[in-house]
This record gives C-alpha cells, sequence and structure tokens, in this order.
C-alpha cells in the first residue's frame, strides 16, 4: 500500500504565517521553532494518520476532522482520507472554540 502524503490548505499555512508572525513580535527564535514544529509534527500523520483526537466542535460535519496539538496552545486540525492527509487549520486554543473553520 501506498503511503498517504500530506497536504497543506493555503488556509492551514496562512494560519502557520499568522501565529508565528505574532509571536516573531516578541520572540523571533521562538517563532521560528514553532514554525519549524508546526511541520515537523505532522510527519507522524504519515505513519500514524488517525494518532488525533476527533475535533468536537467539528461533529456536524460530513468529513472526520482530527487535530494534534503542539505547544499546548495550537490544533493542527486535519482530515484523513485514501490518499491524502490535508492540514486545514492551525486553530490558537486560546480562541473561542465555536469559531473554528476549516472551509
Amino acid at each position: 500500500m501506498e503511503e498517504r502524503r500530506i497536504i497543506w490548505l493555503p488556509r492551514a499555512i496562512e494560519d502557520v504565517e499568522e501565529h508565528c508572525a505574532f509571536l516573531a513580535e516578541v520572540n523571533e527564535k521562538r517563532a521560528e521553532e514553532l514554525f519549524n514544529l508546526f511541520f515537523s509534527v505532522t510527519d507522524i500523520l504519515i505513519s500514524h494518520p488517525y494518532i488525533g483526537a476527533k475535533e468536537s466542535f467539528l461533529l456536524d460535519f460530513s468529513a472526520c476532522y482530527r487535530y494534534l496539538v503542539v505547544w499546548n496552545n495550537y490544533k493542527i486540525i486535519y482530515e484523513v482520507t485514501k490518499e491524502v492527509i490535508f492540514i486545514h487549520t492551525v486553530w490558537d486554543c486560546r480562541k473561542n472554540p465555536l469559531e473554528i473553520t476549516v472551509l
């Protein structure tokens, strides 16, 4: 069986850039660490795509969205399909979870 591949959707990349830019105003080194972590942590999804819990605030959608937590403050929200793992958004957990959007 061929491995799934990871695709970061434009919205998720924008989220990463936004979170890191905000942090860089205070600490550039930590912002760079966070940036690298966002992309490296998703590598585990190739071998363990269902490791993340289902996102309870997105259960009403037809797709099953899962998440990984990074630095206790950010959720990488993703969807697993037969061939691809789509990274939809990177959510700051300090925001209202009812505002999470994946489209």
